[in-house]
């Protein structure tokens, strides 16, 4: 993933990682919905946390945090298995239910 700063990174990069077209993202920043800056005429970069929450109202889901987008894209990437990836997820829902 290729990453700016902190918390910016590349719109194909975003894209990826939650899941939409990077055309679709282009859109949303070009509306107005994603922040987004321009480092010279082609490449554009976004704060991934933002377009998460962008995803996450528009397909009504409940928000997440960066590091969970994060850890979820890197257990996809190294191909865990179905189990491993709902127990992942249970583990989420339980920090979350512990910070609230």
């Amino acid at each position: 993933m290729k990453v700016v700063g902190a918390d910016w990174v590349t719109v194909e990069a975003a894209a990826h990682t939650v899941g939409v077209d990077p055309a679709t993202l282009r859109e949303w920043c070009r509306a107005g919905d994603v922040q987004s800056f321009r480092d010279g005429p082609y490449r554009r970069f976004v704060r991934l946390d933002e377009v998460q929450q962008h995803v996450n109202l528009i397909r009504g889901r409940p928000q997440t945090s960066l590091h969970s987008l994060i850890a979820s894209h890197a257990a996809r990437k190294r191909g865990r298995s179905s189990e491993a990836r709902i127990a992942a997820m249970q583990n989420q829902i339980r920090e979350r239910t512990l910070i609230s």
